[in-house]
């Protein structure tokens, strides 16, 4: 018979990202208000891998107006767009508003597939108690009509959340 000896190998094998077909937005979903968040947008091939651009590629960036993207982390400067350099795979950029809600961010670049991220802004914490109803003139030891508050954050009229509504009395009771 005839004996075979095999010998344990190894090959390296280097696997990289076909072009680019589709964007992609990564970062803070849920952002306190006044807070500037990093986002950052990237290639991704048809596999969903990330990819690199082979070219410098601009990317228009879209969102309401409450909201402001910036290049840098104080949100100072207001931005419509980023650029993802040759060789690069991403471009990072920075959000922020001081209206708790939820806004649609959308990124697009022409020939690849856009995308959207929802980004949720949360109030900050409580830092008024404001009436919303009217003022009121009561007799001592009767009831009053219906009163409101809310809690606001530093941000302004916007309520941090809303409470139940609870009657109140005069005297106090």
């Amino acid at each position: 018979g005839v004996r075979v000896h095999y010998r344990a190998g190894r090959q390296t094998q280097t696997i990289t990202a076909a072009q680019p077909t589709a964007l992609a937005l990564t970062g803070n979903q849920t952002i306190p208000a006044g807070t500037c968040s990093p986002l950052a947008v990237e290639l991704r091939d048809a596999y969903g891998n990330p990819a690199i651009a082979s070219s410098n590629r601009g990317v228009s960036l879209s969102v309401p107006s409450e909201v402001r993207l910036s290049t840098n982390d104080t949100c100072s400067n207001s931005i419509a767009s980023v650029q993802i350099t040759s060789g690069s795979g991403d471009a990072n950029f920075f959000a922020r508003s001081t209206q708790a809600n939820t806004y649609n961010l959308t990124a697009a670049s022409s020939g690849l597939t856009g995308t959207n991220l929802m980004l949720q802004i949360t109030p900050g914490p409580a830092t008024a108690l404001a009436f919303t109803t009217g003022e009121q003139t009561v007799q001592a030891g009767s009831c009053s009509t219906e009163a409101r508050v809310e809690l606001r954050d530093e941000h302004g009229p916007r309520p941090a959340r809303r409470r139940g509504q609870r009657p109140g009395r005069a005297d106090g009771g």
